[in-house]
């Protein structure tokens, strides 16, 4: 099970293709996490493909064993979104949100233990389910940089080249950044 377009979809393709496999070799179930979650759980779906803090609570609670990771084969981001209007018309406060998340994402990276309070208490996922989530992949926030436009770019070409997007999307011009180049 996967969420289907999302980075842990392009990661699927990558592994199978690294093992010399093709994604019309699987079958894949596209799920929400929560539906992917109760699935696997009950053996409907023989893998999970899944991101932090879901990962973290699965082989916690559930003692599934990671087989793959994106070490190696695909960048991870998390991306945060606006409406193109209100990012043409209001750049600076764009721009000014990016840096407080970004300062907001150092103090997480530095105080681990009551990040992972905070969260705790707004998700209901226990607070060591945080603390792995966060020792694996620290918080960050920063404005879109042409490698990532890149990486993006190569996501997205994989998507069509599958069949998950129907034509060819230029990333940099659906983006928006203050500093696109």
């Amino acid at each position: 099970g996967l969420n289907k377009g999302s980075d842990v979809n392009y990661l699927l393709v990558a592994a199978l293709e690294k093992a010399g496999l093709s994604y019309k070799d699987i079958t894949p179930v596209y799920l929400p996490p929560a539906d992917a979650r109760a699935a696997f759980q009950r053996g409907a779906i023989d893998a999970w493909v899944i991101w932090d803090p879901f990962l973290a609570e699965v082989e916690t609670n559930a003692k599934a064993r990671q087989i793959r990771n994106a070490e190696g084969l695909v960048p991870h981001y998390t991306f945060y979104l606006a409406s193109r209007k209100f990012a043409d018309t209001y750049p600076e406060t764009a721009k000014q949100v990016v840096d407080e998340l970004g300062k907001l994402s150092a103090w997480a990276n530095s105080h681990q233990d009551e990040a992972a309070g905070l969260l705790s208490t707004s998700t209901g996922l226990d607070k060591a389910i945080w603390l792995k989530t966060l020792a694996r992949l620290p918080y960050g926030a920063e404005r879109m940089t042409p490698a990532v436009y890149n990486e993006q770019q190569a996501l997205a070409d994989t998507f069509t080249r599958i069949g998950l997007l129907p034509v060819k999307v230029d990333v940099r011009s659906a983006t928006w950044s203050l500093d696109k180049p």
